[in-house]
């Protein structure tokens, strides 16, 4: 009995037993899968960030008689300038001449990055007036002439004059008209002086150079001077005690109110 009873549970679980193993491979990845066998996930590959776009700042540029400066931009290695919206030079400077001043000109500033070839954004305008070839209408002659207290200076005269062989004094005001362009005065062996306003002075008496972009020219000839009112100007007192005449003020006079004074000549 006992001999039956075990060939009968051996003929049972040889069967069995394959059974199980045909499964065991049929449900394998080499079955199902073949040589498409799904691989483990290989681990996240680094994350390389974009590199930063480089930022040039643009100029912000003046003019000043016959030439146009601006400060250094960040980033910047160049800079690119146009004259009447075409390009007249590359320079690696932070200032421009003027080379034709017969005529008025409009002039921007492209800052460049040359590395990474990343240019600015276009530059404020500023206008280079001419310094020659003025109309007759452009053109203000007061040599000799009886001016008075008061004198308005519209925005149309580009140029004036005042001349004398010898020494001549003008108890006068120039008040300048709201002008977009520079004025030339022409001076030559003459004194303007004032007792109770400055000599020369824009028409409102504000001298910011973003609201008025323009030069008062001071072309001077032999012995001349301005002398404005007086007046104190007390400095900021320092912060430490180094300086014995810190906040004493110094005396001075108000002779000119204009946003940029350039002057030239030989006297």
């Amino acid at each position: 009995m006992k001999k039956k009873f075990l060939f009968l549970v051996c003929l049972l679980l040889v069967p069995a037993l394959f059974l199980m193993s045909a499964c065991e491979f049929i449900f394998s990845d080499d079955f199902l899968f073949g040589d498409d066998k799904p691989q483990d996930d290989p681990a996240d590959p680094p994350i390389i960030e974009e590199e930063e776009k480089i930022k040039v700042s643009a100029p912000y540029i003046l003019s000043l008689g016959d030439f146009i400066i601006w400060e250094q931009c960040s980033n910047a290695d160049e800079y690119l300038v146009y004259c009447d919206e075409e390009l007249v030079m590359t320079t690696e400077d932070t200032r421009a001449d003027v080379e034709d001043l017969s005529a008025d000109h409009v002039y921007t500033v492209v800052a460049r990055n040359i590395e990474h070839d990343v240019l600015s954004e276009e530059s404020n305008e500023a206008v280079v007036s001419k310094n020659s070839n003025f109309t007759d209408s452009e053109i203000l002659d007061l040599s000799g002439q009886n001016i008075g207290s008061i004198y308005t200076i519209r925005s149309s005269i580009r140029k004036v004059i005042c001349k004398a062989e010898t020494p001549q004094v003008y108890n006068t005001t120039f008040i300048l008209d709201r002008r977009k362009n520079d004025i030339i005065f022409e001076l030559e062996n003459v004194t303007f002086q004032s007792k109770d306003e400055a000599v020369i002075s824009t028409y409102d008496g504000t001298y910011s150079r973003a609201r008025e972009n323009w030069n008062l020219i001071l072309n001077i000839t032999g012995e001349c001077s301005i002398q404005g009112i007086p007046q104190t100007e007390v400095p900021q007192k320092p912060a430490n005690n180094s300086e014995k005449k810190g906040g004493n003020g110094l005396a001075g006079t108000n002779g000119i109110i204009a946003p940029t004074v350039v002057i030239t000549g030989d006297g």
